[in-house]
């Protein structure tokens, strides 16, 4: 058998492997799903998929959306999804820079014509990125880049309180990191692959922490819109 020979045989039996691998990392994160779902009692649904990701589309109008499952955890007086799929941050950008997300509808949440994006950031990225938000010499200003073109509404919506919701959450151990988008009437998290239900939970937390926060502040006007 000639080098060249295996050389060929080695490759595709690479190739083949990270195929299996692929396939069953797939197979026990959609177990994952399912058996969360069943335990919360949640309702699970991957059909329609298009549809939601539509809908999701005009949530987030900047990012391109692709949607595997959709886990309702509410709806009445708030609705809540969590949703397994991935979103793309870039028009063109190759790799979704998100998979996991959470989505709250509810009247504490504000109508913001122009959104308002938090997130952990770099040195790099405080130099390089547009419409930053001054926070001040502030413990969250430390850890956290705001961006929006409304200044005002990110100021009010970030007031001393709200900000000490995110940091408590930064700080926890389990270090579930999401970027955080107030937009028109919801407030959407976006995480990378989640692989453990605790940080699916985490996410539920972080989003109704920040409900109650919005709802404390009060005078915002915002209204209900209908489920997903």
């Amino acid at each position: 058998m000639s080098e060249t020979t295996i050389v060929v045989i080695c490759i595709v039996g690479a190739f083949l492997g990270a195929l299996v691998l692929a396939y069953r990392y797939g197979q026990k994160h959609r177990q994952l799903i399912d058996e969360l779902a069943a335990a919360q009692g949640w309702t699970l649904s991957r059909t329609n998929t298009e549809q939601l990701a539509e809908k999701l589309g005009k949530m987030l109008p900047y990012h391109r959306v692709s949607v595997s499952t959709v886990m309702t955890v509410e709806l009445g007086e708030r609705n809540m999804y969590l949703v397994d799929g991935a979103v793309w941050r870039y028009a063109g950008e190759d790799s979704p820079g998100f998979s996991s997300l959470c989505i709250l509808e509810s009247a504490a949440v504000p109508n913001l014509p122009t959104g308002v994006e938090v997130f952990g950031g770099t040195k790099i990225d405080q130099l390089l990125l547009e419409d930053q938000v001054d926070m001040g010499n502030t413990p969250f200003a430390k850890e956290f880049i705001v961006q929006s073109k409304d200044r005002e509404s990110a100021w009010r919506l970030l007031d001393p309180a709200m900000q000490q919701v995110f940091l408590d959450h930064w700080n926890k151990p389990l270090f579930n990191p999401a970027t955080t988008l107030f937009g028109n009437g919801h407030v959407a998290l976006l995480a990378g692959r989640i692989d453990q239900e605790e940080r699916w939970l985490d996410l539920v937390e972080f989003a109704g922490q920040i409900e109650s926060c919005l709802a404390r502040q009060g005078g915002w006007g915002s209204s209900l819109r209908g489920g997903l």
